[in-house]
């Protein structure tokens, strides 16, 4: 029997430190802090989106607070960076392209999504099963040499 009444839907999230959802949080919250530290009585609605070499950060923030979002996400980039700050991001950026197929075909060929397993994700979802392509970091460390030789 389950622990969760019939009527109710249990949803859960899990990604690990440095995937893009954990940045965005993190950049939205140190926009919040930021605005919290000049000025305790400050409400925000703040989102952030990312992709490869873009980053919007959005929302709604009342507050007396005066300071430059740039600095802070910069600041907080270095923070989190893996050692990758003194790399400009252009460069970083191409390292990404080098060692990850970033088309269509080269990401469903990366990730192995032809096969038949993954069939089972429209019925079953993916969540916490090892055998799902991109649940792996075999490439972490191959990204890691080629930032280390820049």
């Amino acid at each position: 029997m389950s622990m969760y009444p019939k009527n109710m839907f249990f949803t859960s999230e899990s990604v690990t430190e440095g995937h893009p959802d954990k940045v965005c949080d993190q950049v939205s919250d140190a926009v919040l802090d930021e605005c919290l530290r000049q000025d305790p009585i400050s409400r925000a609605a703040c989102n952030t989106l990312v992709t490869l070499e873009m980053m919007i950060i959005g929302g709604e923030i009342t507050t007396k607070a005066l300071f430059n979002v740039d600095a802070v996400v910069r600041k907080l980039g270095n923070e989190i960076s893996y050692g990758t700050e003194t790399i400009p991001d252009e460069a970083l950026s191409a390292l990404v392209r080098d060692v990850f197929p970033l088309s269509p075909g080269g990401i469903i060929d990366h990730l192995r999504l032809r096969e038949p397993i993954y069939l089972k994700t429209a019925a079953y979802g993916h969540f916490g099963r090892e055998e799902f392509a991109w649940e792996r970091v075999d490439a972490t460390e191959e990204l890691l040499t080629a930032v280390k030789k820049v």
